[in-house]
Protein backbone atom coordinates (compact mmCIF):
# COMPACT_ATOMS: atom_id res chain seq x y z
CA UNK A 1 0.00 0.00 0.00
CA UNK A 2 2.90 2.30 0.61
CA UNK A 3 4.55 1.41 -2.16
CA UNK A 4 1.50 2.49 -4.44
CA UNK A 5 1.65 5.31 -2.43
CA UNK A 6 4.69 6.64 -3.31
CA UNK A 7 4.79 5.67 -7.00
CA UNK A 8 1.91 7.75 -7.00
CA UNK A 9 3.71 10.31 -5.51
CA UNK A 10 6.33 10.63 -8.10
CA UNK A 11 4.42 9.66 -11.07
CA UNK A 12 2.25 13.44 -9.85
CA UNK A 13 5.62 15.35 -9.52
CA UNK A 14 6.64 14.16 -12.66
CA UNK A 15 3.73 15.60 -14.61
CA UNK A 16 4.44 19.17 -12.56
CA UNK A 17 5.13 21.91 -14.67
CA UNK A 18 3.87 20.42 -17.82
CA UNK A 19 7.24 17.41 -17.75
CA UNK A 20 6.25 13.93 -18.25
CA UNK A 21 8.15 11.03 -16.83
CA UNK A 22 8.64 7.61 -18.44
CA UNK A 23 8.72 5.25 -15.71
CA UNK A 24 12.56 4.24 -16.09
CA UNK A 25 13.38 8.12 -15.71
CA UNK A 26 11.60 8.28 -12.70
CA UNK A 27 13.51 4.76 -11.14
CA UNK A 28 16.95 6.62 -12.94
CA UNK A 29 16.25 9.36 -11.00
CA UNK A 30 15.32 7.42 -7.46
CA UNK A 31 18.57 5.69 -8.20
CA UNK A 32 20.76 8.77 -8.47
CA UNK A 33 19.03 10.43 -4.78
CA UNK A 34 19.40 6.82 -2.79
CA UNK A 35 23.24 7.48 -4.11
CA UNK A 36 23.60 10.66 -3.13
CA UNK A 37 24.71 9.66 0.61
CA UNK A 38 26.99 11.56 2.47
CA UNK A 39 30.01 9.21 1.71
CA UNK A 40 29.43 10.40 -1.75
CA UNK A 41 29.14 13.86 -1.23
CA UNK A 42 32.43 13.38 0.94
CA UNK A 43 34.49 12.34 -2.20
CA UNK A 44 33.48 16.08 -4.25
CA UNK A 45 34.11 17.95 -1.04
CA UNK A 46 36.61 16.30 0.66
CA UNK A 47 38.75 13.82 -1.00
CA UNK A 48 41.96 15.42 -1.76
CA UNK A 49 43.60 15.34 -5.63
CA UNK A 50 46.76 16.24 -6.27
CA UNK A 51 47.07 17.71 -10.23
CA UNK A 52 50.66 17.31 -11.13
CA UNK A 53 50.88 13.86 -9.64
CA UNK A 54 48.36 12.85 -11.84
CA UNK A 55 49.76 14.64 -14.81
CA UNK A 56 47.18 17.52 -15.60
CA UNK A 57 48.62 19.64 -18.58
CA UNK A 58 49.84 22.39 -19.08
CA UNK A 59 52.50 21.06 -16.72
CA UNK A 60 53.71 24.19 -16.63
CA UNK A 61 50.32 25.60 -14.71
CA UNK A 62 50.19 22.74 -12.03
CA UNK A 63 52.28 22.04 -9.00
CA UNK A 64 51.68 19.45 -5.96
CA UNK A 65 49.33 21.13 -4.17
CA UNK A 66 46.26 18.60 -3.57
CA UNK A 67 42.74 20.03 -3.49
CA UNK A 68 39.15 18.80 -3.68
CA UNK A 69 37.17 18.40 -6.87
CA UNK A 70 34.55 20.85 -5.46
CA UNK A 71 37.86 23.77 -5.75
CA UNK A 72 39.06 22.47 -9.01
CA UNK A 73 35.75 22.67 -10.58
CA UNK A 74 34.98 26.17 -8.79
CA UNK A 75 38.03 27.41 -9.27
CA UNK A 76 38.88 25.52 -12.81
CA UNK A 77 36.72 23.74 -14.23
CA UNK A 78 33.59 25.48 -14.42
CA UNK A 79 35.72 28.56 -15.15
CA UNK A 80 34.49 30.15 -18.77
CA UNK A 81 37.45 29.39 -21.28
CA UNK A 82 40.31 31.20 -22.11
CA UNK A 83 44.33 30.72 -23.53
CA UNK A 84 44.74 29.36 -19.73
CA UNK A 85 41.82 27.15 -19.18
CA UNK A 86 41.11 25.54 -22.49
CA UNK A 87 38.73 22.95 -23.37
CA UNK A 88 40.90 19.93 -24.55
CA UNK A 89 43.44 20.69 -21.44
CA UNK A 90 40.20 20.58 -19.06
CA UNK A 91 38.86 17.41 -20.86
CA UNK A 92 42.23 15.76 -20.43
CA UNK A 93 42.21 16.79 -16.83
CA UNK A 94 39.08 15.67 -16.50
CA UNK A 95 40.10 11.88 -17.40
CA UNK A 96 43.17 12.12 -15.41
CA UNK A 97 40.65 12.50 -12.30
CA UNK A 98 38.35 9.50 -13.36
CA UNK A 99 41.24 7.33 -14.40
CA UNK A 100 43.24 7.40 -10.77
CA UNK A 101 39.41 8.04 -9.00
CA UNK A 102 36.84 5.97 -10.93
CA UNK A 103 34.29 6.81 -7.90
CA UNK A 104 34.39 10.26 -8.76
CA UNK A 105 33.06 9.74 -12.23
CA UNK A 106 29.74 10.40 -11.63
CA UNK A 107 30.41 14.32 -10.80
CA UNK A 108 33.28 14.31 -13.53
CA UNK A 109 31.08 12.86 -15.95
CA UNK A 110 34.24 11.59 -18.42
CA UNK A 111 35.87 8.20 -18.45
CA UNK A 112 38.56 6.26 -20.72
CA UNK A 113 36.44 2.86 -21.66
CA UNK A 114 39.81 2.14 -23.95
CA UNK A 115 43.36 3.79 -25.48
CA UNK A 116 41.15 6.08 -27.73
CA UNK A 117 37.46 5.84 -26.95
CA UNK A 118 35.71 8.10 -23.84
CA UNK A 119 32.30 7.54 -22.45
CA UNK A 120 30.73 10.75 -21.96
CA UNK A 121 27.87 11.17 -18.96
CA UNK A 122 26.81 14.25 -20.94
CA UNK A 123 24.98 16.26 -17.73
CA UNK A 124 27.66 15.66 -15.41
CA UNK A 125 30.41 16.61 -17.38
CA UNK A 126 28.36 19.76 -18.74
CA UNK A 127 27.60 20.33 -14.73
CA UNK A 128 31.34 20.05 -14.17
CA UNK A 129 32.23 22.40 -16.82
CA UNK A 130 29.17 24.82 -15.86
CA UNK A 131 27.63 24.56 -19.45
CA UNK A 132 24.19 25.21 -19.18
CA UNK A 133 22.82 24.32 -22.78
CA UNK A 134 24.07 20.81 -22.85
CA UNK A 135 23.89 19.61 -26.38
CA UNK A 136 24.41 23.04 -27.91
CA UNK A 137 27.82 23.31 -25.75
CA UNK A 138 29.17 20.46 -26.37
CA UNK A 139 27.74 18.50 -29.69
CA UNK A 140 26.15 21.60 -31.58
CA UNK A 141 28.79 21.49 -34.76
CA UNK A 142 30.19 24.33 -33.26
CA UNK A 143 30.20 22.86 -29.70
CA UNK A 144 33.35 22.36 -27.66
CA UNK A 145 33.34 18.67 -28.48
CA UNK A 146 32.91 19.17 -32.43
CA UNK A 147 35.13 21.83 -32.57
CA UNK A 148 37.50 20.14 -30.98
CA UNK A 149 37.31 16.93 -33.72
CA UNK A 150 35.62 14.94 -31.31
CA UNK A 151 32.82 12.74 -33.22
CA UNK A 152 30.59 10.32 -31.77
CA UNK A 153 30.97 6.62 -31.58
CA UNK A 154 27.39 4.86 -33.60
CA UNK A 155 26.17 2.17 -31.83
CA UNK A 156 27.28 -0.61 -34.26
CA UNK A 157 31.10 0.73 -34.06
CA UNK A 158 31.13 0.73 -30.19
CA UNK A 159 29.71 -2.66 -30.00
CA UNK A 160 33.05 -4.21 -32.12
CA UNK A 161 34.97 -1.87 -30.35
CA UNK A 162 33.81 -1.98 -26.74
CA UNK A 163 33.30 -4.21 -23.84
CA UNK A 164 30.14 -5.01 -23.52
CA UNK A 165 30.18 -4.60 -19.30
CA UNK A 166 31.40 -1.11 -20.31
CA UNK A 167 28.48 -0.65 -22.12
CA UNK A 168 25.64 -1.18 -20.02
CA UNK A 169 24.66 2.46 -18.94
CA UNK A 170 25.57 3.61 -22.62
CA UNK A 171 22.03 4.88 -24.03
CA UNK A 172 23.99 6.94 -26.98
CA UNK A 173 21.47 9.57 -25.87
CA UNK A 174 22.79 11.07 -22.51
CA UNK A 175 25.94 9.17 -22.32
CA UNK A 176 27.49 8.77 -25.32
CA UNK A 177 31.25 7.59 -26.98
CA UNK A 178 33.16 9.75 -28.60
CA UNK A 179 37.07 9.96 -30.07
CA UNK A 180 39.46 12.19 -32.04
CA UNK A 181 38.97 11.82 -35.11
CA UNK A 182 42.21 12.50 -36.22
CA UNK A 183 43.67 10.37 -33.46
CA UNK A 184 45.84 13.50 -31.44
CA UNK A 185 43.61 13.04 -28.20
CA UNK A 186 44.68 9.45 -26.74
CA UNK A 187 45.13 7.86 -23.73
CA UNK A 188 48.68 7.89 -24.47
CA UNK A 189 48.70 11.27 -26.14
CA UNK A 190 51.85 13.66 -25.31
CA UNK A 191 50.68 17.52 -23.97
CA UNK A 192 52.12 18.58 -27.37
CA UNK A 193 49.47 16.54 -29.47
CA UNK A 194 46.68 16.90 -26.37
CA UNK A 195 47.06 20.89 -26.96
CA UNK A 196 47.02 20.58 -30.81
CA UNK A 197 43.36 19.82 -30.65
CA UNK A 198 42.91 23.47 -30.42
CA UNK A 199 39.33 25.07 -31.29
CA UNK A 200 38.54 25.95 -34.69
CA UNK A 201 36.78 29.03 -35.34
CA UNK A 202 34.44 28.94 -38.04
CA UNK A 203 35.60 30.55 -41.54
CA UNK A 204 34.91 34.62 -42.06
CA UNK A 205 32.04 33.27 -44.82
CA UNK A 206 30.46 31.25 -42.08
CA UNK A 207 30.58 34.27 -39.86
CA UNK A 208 29.28 36.89 -42.83
CA UNK A 209 26.29 34.00 -43.58
CA UNK A 210 25.37 33.66 -39.96
CA UNK A 211 25.57 37.33 -39.53
CA UNK A 212 23.36 37.82 -42.80
CA UNK A 213 20.79 35.31 -41.25
CA UNK A 214 20.38 37.20 -38.39
CA UNK A 215 22.49 34.42 -36.14
CA UNK A 216 25.31 34.88 -33.75
CA UNK A 217 28.35 32.63 -33.70
CA UNK A 218 28.47 30.44 -30.57
CA UNK A 219 31.43 31.02 -28.57
CA UNK A 220 33.57 28.90 -26.98
CA UNK A 221 31.88 28.28 -23.44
Amino acid sequence: MDDDKENSSLSQAAQLGGLTLQDTDILNISKILAECDTSTLELYTSELIDPESLGFVPKSAWSSKPTSLETLRDGYFGRKNNVNRRFEHKLWNALKITASFPNMTRFVGVSWVNDRIIKVYKYAFAKLLNIKIVDGGLFHKQGNFTRHGFVTVNEQAARSEVPESLLADVDFRDVVLIYHKDNRFTQNSPEEAISNCKWEDPSPKMRVASLKIGVMPSIDE
